[in-house]
């Protein structure tokens, strides 16, 4: 098998499944040899594989396994198309039998390259020898189709299959009696009929990878900044300290969010002040710090009944309800932010990688981001001595305070400053709640919601934007930020 072509009609990539028994093929030998005759050409299927999930982002690989009509495993390749050009790929699929009509099961694997050992199961095996793969596509973050093809001698066609990311997750059925995949349907599986082959091998197929959630954000602002929708992995699977223990990063999965547009900065005490001006009444009471700001979290909650020179600090000591009345109080449908809006907007969102801060892949220091400013069991924060100790204002003198702690699309103090409150409540990547491409949290007998992201009075373990954080209270190191429909 060589590299395939990224066009549907260069049939490199060629897989002869040796479906012959070795009866049948003694049989064809003899006949061959009884009398000259012309045989008509192998049958021969061009299967096109394409996926509206962001390449290389989410999708950057294919696994393709072949079995017979009877279930049998007989091949199995790994093709890699890392470069959003390169789809949709295509390969082509033949039966060593020029005499009779043979059914194939494709199972296509569409992945990111995060990869897990194969436990058990199905062996393949090619002349005696146990070929199988040692891992396969981490279930959680592949699309799982079925193609079944039937192969007629002398004919040639094409086919096409989509990977959706609403499928993600949602594992093919291999029994050769009831063949069934995920197909359009979030969750659901269909039965799997042979598939139409097109004739025509020369029509160009384009490709509708990254359109998962492509519709582009409308009408940005620099208050505002824009962010498109798309598809992106939510957690982490590398080893990593947590915050949390009871929100942990693994599993991973396959999560996407519309176009949204996202406060560039946390709301302000002028913002919040600004509106209960002009009549807007926060359904619970606000901590305020009607003197100098503290030292400690307890005397650090930035709003005052007057102004006190904190305007353009974050408003913190600000409850989960008044947050999201604050948000909502827009006529454009506003809100707090889902984790997957938070995240993705933190780390995926303008790349081709997720990165591991909103600024990229370097570590977080004192310059770059406010945090470690507030002395914890005794010990100094790791920016005490460097950048003192309490808040800091989001802006000063309209400048922001942390210029290089800004996401790729321009949104600013994401992995410092103060935490934000989002709209999920607290659940774990494998609870139910998180089933499904559009998943987000949502439970009514907890009064505790995730915070993201860094804050003045927390350690660099925090600032990664994958951190999670259950709170239930208004803290000084808790403020938020609004999203808006894109």
């Amino acid at each position: 098998m060589t590299t395939p072509s990224s066009s549907p009609s260069a049939l490199a990539l060629v897989s002869a499944l040796a479906l012959v028994s070795a009866l049948a093929l003694a049989s064809a030998l003899a006949l061959a040899s009884c009398a000259p005759r012309t045989l008509p050409p192998l049958g021969e299927a061009v299967v096109v594989v394409d996926t509206d999930l962001p390449v290389p982002l989410v999708a950057s690989a294919l696994r393709v396994d072949l079995y017979d009509g009877a279930g049998v495993w007989r091949e199995s390749r790994d093709i890699v198309r890392r470069d959003p050009r390169d789809w949709p790929a295509s390969f082509s699929v033949q039966a060593a039998d020029e005499l009779r009509d043979r059914d194939v099961v494709v199972r296509v694997r569409v992945h990111g390259g995060r990869m897990r050992d194969v436990l058990g199961g199905a062996r393949l095996v090619v002349n005696g020898a146990d070929v199988t793969p040692a891992s396969e596509p981490e279930p959680a973050l592949a699309v799982d189709r079925l193609l079944l093809v039937r192969l007629r001698p002398g004919e040639r066609g094409r086919a096409v299959v989509i990977a959706h990311g609403s499928c993600a997750g949602t594992a093919a059925q291999l029994d050769p009696n009831a063949l069934a995949s995920c197909s359009e349907g979030e969750g659901t599986l269909e039965p799997v009929a042979v598939a139409p082959l097109d004739p025509d091998l020369s029509t160009p197929t384009r490709s509708v990878a990254g359109s998962a959630a492509s519709s582009a954000c409308r009408f940005p602002s620099d208050a505002r900044p824009c962010v498109d929708g798309g598809a992106f992995v939510i957690g982490a699977d590398d080893v990593q300290v947590v915050p949390d223990p009871t929100l942990p990063l693994t599993p991973p999965r396959i999560a996407r969010v519309h176009s949204f547009k996202m406060d560039r900065d946390e709301v302000t005490v002028g913002d919040l002040r600004a509106a209960i001006t002009h009549g807007f009444v926060p359904p619970d009471p606000i901590g305020m710090t009607d003197g100098d700001l503290g030292a400690t979290a307890e005397t650090s909650c930035s709003f005052s009944t007057a102004p006190r020179g904190r305007e353009d600090f974050a408003a913190s000591c600000i409850t989960w309800r008044t947050a999201r009345a604050y948000c909502m109080r827009f006529d454009d449908g506003g809100d707090l932010p889902t984790e997957a809006q938070w995240e993705y907007a933190a780390t995926s969102a303008a790349r081709t990688g997720k990165a591991a801060f909103p600024w990229g892949d370097d570590a977080p220091d004192c310059v770059r981001a406010v945090y470690g400013r507030l002395t914890l069991a005794g010990l100094p924060g790791s920016c005490e001595k460097e950048a003192g100790t309490g808040p800091r204002p989001v802006t000063m003198a309209g400048a922001p305070i942390a210029p290089g702690d800004v996401s790729a699309t321009k949104i600013r103090g994401l992995g410092g400053g103060v935490a934000e409150w989002t709209r999920d409540t607290p659940a774990a990547y494998d609870a139910p709640c998180w089933r499904g491409i559009d998943a987000s949290c949502n439970d009514p007998a907890t009064d505790a919601h995730v915070v993201r992201g860094g804050a003045w009075a927390s350690t660099a373990i925090n600032v990664r934007s994958t951190a999670r954080l259950a709170a239930r209270k208004a803290t000084s190191f808790i403020g938020f930020r609004c999203v808006h429909p894109g």
